[in-house]
Formats: C-alpha cells, sequence, structure tokens
C-alpha cells in the first residue's frame, strides 16, 4: 500500500516532467545548443533571452568544445520568464522532508533533483534519466551577481556527484607542470594570493570553484570558470586589476570580478595534475613558509564553504572530499605581508615538487 511519502514523491515527480516537458517545447524554439566540456563533463546550453545567455556564458567561454562520441552531454534548457512571457511557478509543493523547508528535493532514487530559489524565483531541475536540466528565472536581471562568476553551478555539481569528480570551492595555483588546490575560510588569503601569482607569471585553473577528478594514482584539477574576485582591501593591493573589474558599479557586499579570458587569457589553464592541498594562513612572518598538517585540518577549511554552497547530493560530495584529502598531501603556507613575494615563495616550491 502506497504511504503519504511515496504519494507526496509522485507529486514532485509529476512536477519535476511538467516543468521538463514545458522546457523541452520551448527548446524546440531555440537555436541549437552550444556545447561546453569541463574535465571529463560536457553539458549542451539552450537559452532563451539574450541577457540570461551573456550572464550565463561570460565565465564559461574558455570552456566551449565540440561533443565526445564517447559521452551524451547532459542538455541544460535555461528560460527567462521575462521573455518568454510566463514567469516559472512558485513553490506549491509538501515539505514532508526536512530540506524541502530550504526548497531542495532529491528523490529517494536520485535520480531526479530540484532547487528552488525563492528570492529570485529561480527553479534548478536535473532528471538524470531523461539526461535533462532546466534553469528557470524570472528575469535574467534578477539573478544576483555572483551568478555571473559561476554561473550552473548546481548543475554541473549534480552532473558530477555520480563520477570520479566533484566540485570544490578552492582556487588552483600552478607552476612547472604541477598544481596545488588552494583552500581556506573568507579573509584566509586564498583569492588575494591567487591574483598575486598570476601577476607573477604562475597559472590557474580558476580563483573560486574548480572540478577535481580521481584518475587512477592521480589527481586532477579542471577549470570551471575563468573568474577572479576581489574585495576593496585586495583590489587596493592590485592597482593594476582596477581597470578590468567587470561589475565596477556592484554594490558594497558583492566583491570585484575579473573575467582572465578578457585580460589576462595566458594565465587561465584547462587542467593540472595537482601536488597537494594548500591551506593558506595570514601571519606577520617576515618570510612565507609551508608546513605540513593533518588531512583533518585541511578539510575542515575545505568542506564547511563548499558543502554550504553547493547543495543536494551533500552526503555523497562530503565522501569524496574526505577521500580528496587523503590522497593528497596537506599543507599550511603562512603568508607574510606581502602577497607577491608569497606567490613566489609558492611558485618556487611548486618547481621543486615538479
Amino acid at each position: 500500500m502506497p504511504t503519504v511519502a511515496h504519494a507526496f514523491e509522485e507529486r514532485y515527480d509529476e512536477f519535476i516532467r511538467e516543468q521538463l516537458d514545458f522546457a523541452e517545447a520551448k527548446a524546440k524554439l531555440l537555436a541549437s545548443g552550444q556545447t561546453y566540456r569541463f574535465g571529463p563533463l560536457q553539458l549542451a546550453l539552450q537559452v532563451e533571452g539574450q541577457r540570461l545567455s551573456q550572464r550565463l556564458g561570460l565565465a564559461i567561454r574558455h570552456a566551449i568544445g565540440n561533443a565526445t562520441p564517447q559521452m551524451s552531454p547532459l542538455r541544460v534548457i535555461a528560460i527567462d520568464g521575462s521573455v518568454s512571457g510566463r514567469e516559472p511557478p512558485r513553490w506549491n509543493l509538501p515539505t514532508y522532508a526536512q530540506r524541502h523547508l530550504e526548497r531542495l528535493h532529491v528523490s529517494s532514487d536520485r535520480q531526479r533533483l530540484l532547487h528552488h530559489n525563492p528570492d529570485t524565483t529561480n527553479w534548478t531541475i536535473l532528471d538524470r534519466q531523461r539526461n535533462l536540466a532546466l534553469t528557470w528565472t524570472a528575469s535574467a536581471e534578477l539573478l544576483p551577481d555572483w551568478e555571473d562568476s559561476f554561473p550552473l553551478r548546481t548543475v554541473v555539481h549534480w552532473m558530477s556527484t555520480g563520477t570520479a569528480a566533484h566540485l570544490a570551492h578552492a582556487a588552483v595555483i600552478e607552476s612547472g607542470g604541477r598544481g596545488v588546490l588552494l583552500t581556506g575560510r573568507g579573509g584566509s588569503g586564498k583569492s588575494t594570493t591567487t591574483v598575486a601569482a598570476i601577476l607573477s607569471a604562475l597559472r590557474t585553473c580558476g580563483d573560486d570553484f574548480v572540478m577535481v577528478e580521481h584518475r587512477g594514482d592521480d589527481t586532477v584539477a579542471h577549470c570551471l570558470y575563468d573568474t577572479v574576485k576581489l574585495d576593496d582591501p585586495a583590489l587596493h593591493r592590485f592597482p593594476s586589476m582596477r581597470p578590468v573589474v567587470a561589475n565596477p558599479e556592484r554594490d558594497a557586499s558583492q566583491k570585484a570580478r575579473i573575467h582572465l579570458s578578457d585580460h589576462l587569457p595566458q594565465s587561465l589553464i584547462e587542467s593540472t595534475p595537482l601536488a597537494g592541498i594548500v591551506v593558506p594562513l595570514i601571519t606577520d612572518d617576515r618570510q612565507p613558509s609551508i608546513h605540513p598538517i593533518s588531512p583533518a585540518l585541511a578539510l575542515r577549511a575545505l568542506a564547511p564553504s563548499t558543502l554550504f554552497l553547493l547543495r543536494g547530493e551533500e552526503s555523497v560530495l562530503a565522501q569524496k572530499l574526505s577521500q580528496l584529502v587523503r590522497r593528497l598531501p596537506t599543507w599550511q603556507l603562512r603568508l607574510n605581508h606581502d602577497p607577491l613575494a608569497s606567490a613566489a615563495f609558492l611558485g618556487a616550491w611548486l618547481e621543486r615538487q615538479s
């Protein structure tokens, strides 16, 4: 006999099916999709609305590529309600599970996921069996500024959970053919060190989110987004970056956003093998230095923000993050007062790891 929970789950399944059917009907009227490749994953994106297309595509231009025959890309349909003339539905679903209070649902077989942001009325929906995802917002203009920094983040995260790859809230700095995953809480010096590194001829796979893939004995980082972000004090340290800020009229709560594809394309790399995980710490030391730390300390720096920002499939992601810190050596980078000196020190250290 069906349970109440089973009946409610059928309600979610029906809602997901209705929204994806609507999206597929819309997609027949749109231009063919653009394919993007992120490490081992591929998605084919169709967008309704020029402004939405601009906002979703700006930070992932570097990832445009042809689909490989070994894998069918996930179809992603993005709809701007102000263009389509149909606003996304409001949340009117039963909250029979605790996670529904944050407007998040994962089906019992993990095949269908949805997330709703009531502030922007945006829906993100994935049906793995249909290999189809939808992102639907009332208006591209209502999306927060951070969507330009890491568009489609939730979709890419959900794509990765059934693979050997996963997302990490971290930066990557590379030199000599090897990179490190740079992670830490806000204010730890991660972004400042990353910008100092690329101004010192080192390279990066990104500053905010990257993809990590386990390939046998190797761990490889892949670029997702071409952005680096700086708060005002950090931006003050790098006056050469001020003229290339993409959001000069941002409000006080937003960081300055810089697209490396436009201004420092040589500093952006597609992938790099990782030599380890580095947790920066701002100190009053006269010289930067690096010291081994336990995997537990590295996990404490990496996991909370990653799990907070990537909703759905948290248990799968938590397990992958735990495996990551056990696979790679873990260090603490003690930063001194000069970001360029700290970046140069890290680059020289990386060269010795090659």
